[in-house]
């Protein structure tokens, strides 16, 4: 799962902080999104399994409760990853500072409010900064390619 690095403005003569913020923007992104697409790729695996479930059978809740899990993780995924594709446009797309402020404002509110403590949209919101961490701290994950 990589990202395209392709159609951005050249980072080559702009402020050093100018370039990282821009470069940390696509790369945030690329790793959200990467994150999105597992997400979505393991609900549908736990969908398949549950489809194929017997009605009384015991597993029955346990696979209702890991695919309840996984919707709450792949929701909360993509939340991140939209309002992350917003910021980078934000910061590397944008024709005007306004634009840049509505992408900005426009990525805010994509996010998703802080879950309640306890309840499974929180532990998905904690699993998932624990996967992002890993992640971004990947040398060998594409989205961390110079």
């Amino acid at each position: 799962m990589g990202c395209e690095r392709t159609g951005r403005p050249p980072v080559d003569g702009l402020p050093p902080a100018v370039a990282r913020a821009r470069r940390e923007a696509e790369r945030e992104a690329c790793l959200r999104h990467a994150l999105a697409e597992r997400a979505r790729a393991d609900l549908a695996v736990l969908d398949t399994a549950v489809a194929h479930v017997v009605p009384g059978d015991p597993a029955a809740a346990v696979q209702a409760a890991a695919r309840r899990f996984a919707q709450a993780y792949a929701r909360y995924a993509e939340a991140q990853a939209v309002a992350a594709a917003l910021r980078d446009s934000a910061v590397n797309l944008a024709r005007s500072p306004q634009d840049s402020l509505r992408y900005l404002r426009v990525a805010a509110a994509a996010l998703p409010a802080p879950p309640r403590p306890g309840t499974v949209e929180a532990n998905a919101a904690a699993q998932y900064a624990e996967a992002y961490a890993a992640a971004a701290a990947d040398p060998q994950d594409p989205c961390n390619a110079p």
